[in-house]
Formats: structure tokens, sequence, C-alpha cells
């Protein structure tokens, strides 16, 4: 089942937010449902769930007038959350590994070759 989980990350750089994260959950009766504003903040206590990193994800929440912040989605099987939790910080680890990944042009690196052999057989 979780394989049929898919989640989309959206990078950010504002402040601590890291990223936000979308959940498509897959339903026998309603089909796909989707789950938006998960977020990815730095955190200055490191998250023994999240393999000790610094980071905090948080369910969909918004500011309230009066009570703060207030989540508006709710995971009753707490274990079900954590697995849902550490599904979000996979694919964001991965969508970092996939943006400081530098892609190489190959036909580039062959000028690039051609012309230090010219260098140094001149």
């Amino acid at each position: 089942m979780d394989n049929d989980i898919k989640i989309k990350i959206i990078l950010k750089d504002k402040g601590k937010l890291l990223a936000n994260a979308n959940i498509y959950l897959p339903t026998l009766e309603y089909g796909i449902v989707v789950i938006k504003g998960f977020q990815v903040w730095k955190s200055e206590r490191e998250n023994t769930r999240l393999h000790n990193d610094m980071l905090n994800i948080q369910p969909p929440s918004t500011w309230g007038k009066y009570k703060g912040n207030i989540t508006f989605v709710f995971f009753e099987d707490e274990p079900k959350w954590y697995k849902i939790e550490s599904l979000i910080y996979d694919k964001y680890i991965e969508s970092m590994n996939k943006q400081n990944v530098k892609e190489f042009d190959l036909d580039e690196i062959d000028i690039g070759i051609e012309k230090s052999k010219t260098l140094f057989t001149n």
C-alpha cells in the first residue's frame, strides 16, 4: 500500500521552511485523494523518528486568529502518521539529492578533453 502513496515535494528557501509536500492517497471509493500543504521545517532539535535529522514535518495547518497554529489534517492512528512522516522525509531527501547532483553534457566534456590535449601537445 505504501508504494501506492505518491508524494510531491516543492522545495522552498523561506527561512525555516524548507519544503512543502502534497500526498496522493489512493482510495477504493473516491479514487485518489490529494492532501496539500504538509511542511518540512528546520528544527533546533534532532528528530529521532527522522534519522536524528534537524527537521520537523507538519501536517497542513493555518495560523488561527485567536488559537495560534491550527492543524486541519489529523491522523487518528499515530503510527500511520509516523509512516506518512517518514515517506515525506524520504522524498524530501531524494529531492534534495537530485537538486545537488549536477548534470553533465558529455559533448562539453569531450570538447574540454580535446582542448586540454592540444594544450599539452603544443
